[in-house]
């Protein structure tokens, strides 16, 4: 079974070289060393070096994370279509009622394709170019009132960050525990 590894490397001013702690899990055992690493960068600062067990875990998490927003979102949406009809009123968009499903559909299986991790290329680049459609349609912080203009910012901020997550799934992929990994894999 395989374990998890952690290396973090920082240089050493006395050395001229770097110095790396390593730790390591494997089951229940532990352990922790420090060694000397070659500088290869003068401008080097730190490093991480993961294993890929930890990497496997990880996307699975953040995966899992940037999913939670869409997944509660559509599910709220399609629990409550005529309160998400009139806040897409609101904005001005035609058939409020129709989007509220559309919507609240894409969000809700979106969400879900990305935690199984099928087809998340093109599932975070969907969902990457609709949260930026969506924010500037509805946390429009520039033109918003006084009052509002700080927390409807944060939002639109939150936001640009949400789809920066999905571009970056987008361009890496699901990572080797997801649908898409076992697909390729046959």
């Amino acid at each position: 079974m395989g374990g998890l590894m952690l290396s973090i490397s920082w240089p050493s001013e006395t050395l001229g070289r770097s110095i790396k702690f390593i730790t390591s899990m494997r089951g229940n055992q532990f352990s922790a060393s420090w060694r000397q690493a070659t500088w290869l960068n003068p401008i080097y600062f730190g490093q991480i070096e993961m294993n890929e067990s930890y990497k496997s875990y990880v996307s699975v998490l953040g995966r899992l994370l940037l999913a939670l927003m869409f997944i509660l979102s559509g599910f709220g949406k399609l629990t409550d279509i005529q309160g998400t009809a009139g806040f897409i009123a609101s904005g001005g968009l035609p058939a409020p009622a129709v989007l509220a499903v559309v919507v609240g559909l894409f969000e809700l299986l979106g969400g879900l394709t990305l935690v199984v991790g099928f087809q998340v290329r093109w599932a975070g680049l969907a969902l990457a170019l609709f949260t930026v459609a969506a924010s500037v349609v509805f946390h429009a912080y520039w033109g918003a009132p006084a009052e509002q203009k700080f927390v409807t910012q944060l939002l639109f901020m939150k936001n640009m960050s949400v789809a920066g997550g999905m571009l970056l799934v987008s361009a890496l992929g699901a990572g080797p525990l997801s649908v898409d990994a076992r697909l390729q894999s046959r």
